[in-house]
């Protein structure tokens, strides 16, 4: 799997000892190719549009609505990652967790989307 960011990455907030990261809100996918499904979210916890720092990332769990419960999962140093090499005209789930060190948030909503048909 390749995917590529969207937005760029800074700094992080810190969070005290015991605090989960907040969890991506406002998921959106968008259809951008038959292979490919754009995601964007919304980090509450950067706290006026920072970027994201050393130690915080966010993990994407995708799979396909039919055909099996096989869960893929990408790595994102941004709010934003285009999903690549997806079958054409799949319909598929996608949620997002922050992780801020081994501190993981609860996922996003899930959202759907679906790849376009081959010309």
């Amino acid at each position: 799997m390749t995917a590529g960011s969207v937005h760029m990455a800074g700094q992080s907030p810190t969070l005290g000892p015991k605090q989960s990261p907040i969890p991506p809100s406002r998921l959106k996918a968008t259809t951008i190719s038959s292979t490919a499904i754009a995601l964007h979210w919304i980090d509450r916890s950067l706290g006026g549009g920072g970027g994201i720092g050393d130690g915080h990332h966010y993990v994407i769990h995708y799979h396909a609505v039919s055909g099996g419960h096989l869960c893929m999962t990408l790595i994102a140093r941004a709010v934003g990652i285009a999903v690549n090499d997806l079958l054409p005209g799949t319909r598929y789930h996608f949620k997002v967790q922050s992780v801020f060190g081994e501190t993981t948030s609860l996922f996003s909503e899930t959202v759907t989307a679906k790849t376009m048909h081959e010309s």
